[in-house]
């Protein structure tokens, strides 16, 4: 798989750990009966490992505010499909909003 200079370049900013050997991944996707499909390991091989840090702070709120968004769906989805739609639409242009500053400056 060919990246982008722009993915490349953010590959590289990133911490890579020690990625599980494909053979070992490969053995555990056959022992649960699991296809292992040649693109999967190959992706493994070339992508296993990154991580970004977040920090612990950021983490909390992200983790907390994604169970709120999806509590919150599911409850509305209990109520109408309509006010499902309405609230995704509402929380995506208050995103936008909140974006756009950010990507002025940088």
């Amino acid at each position: 798989m060919t990246l982008s200079r722009r993915a490349q370049a953010y590959l590289a900013t990133l911490h890579r750990e020690e990625p599980l050997p494909v053979a070992a991944v490969e053995k555990l996707l056959v022992a649960q009966n699991v296809p292992a499909h040649p693109a999967w390991l190959s992706f493994h091989e070339q992508f296993a490992g990154y991580h970004e840090d977040l920090g612990s702070d950021d983490v909390a709120v992200y983790g907390l505010a994604w169970m709120a968004g999806g509590t919150l769906i599911g409850a509305l989805y209990g109520h109408s499909v309509g006010s499902v739609e309405t609230f995704v639409i509402v929380t995506q242009v208050v995103a936008l909003v909140a974006f756009i500053p950010v990507a002025l400056r940088g």
